[in-house]
């Protein structure tokens, strides 16, 4: 069973939590799940699916009952909590015990669910399972648009996390198109910038960006004689490394200066 830890904000380093005996709160913490286990059972709340409750039964439940004073846009039903993200109305419900912080959020139309569970008081649990969603309608807006798909193989050159001393950046695969997205921000969709292949081994094209972005210019690869990234040159002439072993180098040191990058070293 997991074990709960502290708040990152005290500073330090988290310590564990004990757990305790839930007492009167059972009925609605004396369980143990898993994150797996939560969505099979949300999944009997999607419509067409009677396992639990008749469809009727559904809408009766799923109805927005209150609008939550003080808090924009929040709803109600029975047993669930309303919100929406984008164009979806989705139901779910979170939870807190000490130690661990929990959310879980469902489409019953789409027939989509997300379940969230950390083992820390302040997990961001409700941020990471709307996150979960946004990529998923940004993968859809993706494939439904008229720019061309590109193949699996040859977007899987390119795909991976990649760092810097600036920071983070993930080049992903959604709906057969590529985006470079930054993984450190809590809506990592809010400003998408699309990358089209300029060249199927080397060179990504940035095409469709924010304006403080760098449209037009071009993310170039640079790779080992097996084809593995050993460099990325971004926007601006910025390099970027492999996540992994960017970090390994990282720790190695114990001063970075800046016109001197730590790369990952040679084996």
């Amino acid at each position: 069973m997991a074990t709960g830890h502290s708040a990152i904000a005290f500073g330090g380093e988290r310590i564990p939590i004990d757990h305790i005996a839930t007492g009167a709160m059972a009925p609605a913490t004396g369980f143990v799940s898993t994150a797996s286990d939560i969505v099979r059972w949300v999944a009997a709340h999607f419509f067409g699916d009677e396992r639990i409750l008749s469809d009727d039964s559904k809408r009766v439940m799923q109805r927005t009952e209150w609008q939550v004073a003080g808090s924009a846009g929040s709803e109600y039903a029975l047993g669930f909590g309303v919100t929406k993200i984008n164009d979806r109305r989705l139901l779910g419900h979170g939870g807190g015990f000490p130690g661990h912080i929990t959310h879980t959020l469902f489409d019953p139309h789409d027939r989509i669910a997300a379940s969230v569970l950390t083992n820390a008081i302040d997990g961001p649990a409700q941020m990471y399972v709307a996150t979960v969603f946004r990529l998923i309608d940004l993968a859809l807006g993706a494939a439904a648009s008229e720019t061309p798909a590109v193949a699996p193989d040859v977007a899987s050159r390119f795909t991976g996390r990649f760092a810097n001393l600036w920071g983070v950046s993930d080049v992903v695969d959604l709906g057969g198109r590529l985006h470079l997205l930054d993984p450190t921000v809590g809506d990592p969709t809010a400003d998408p910038i699309r990358l089209d292949v300029a060249d199927e081994l080397t060179t990504l094209r940035i095409t469709d960006s924010p304006g403080y972005a760098a449209p037009g210019e071009e993310l170039v690869y640079t790779r080992d004689d097996d084809g593995a990234v050993r460099e990325v040159r971004g926007a601006g002439g910025v390099t970027m490394y492999p996540h992994d072993p960017f970090v390994a180098a990282l720790a190695r040191t114990d001063r970075a200066r800046v016109g001197d990058p730590v790369v990952p070293a040679e084996d």
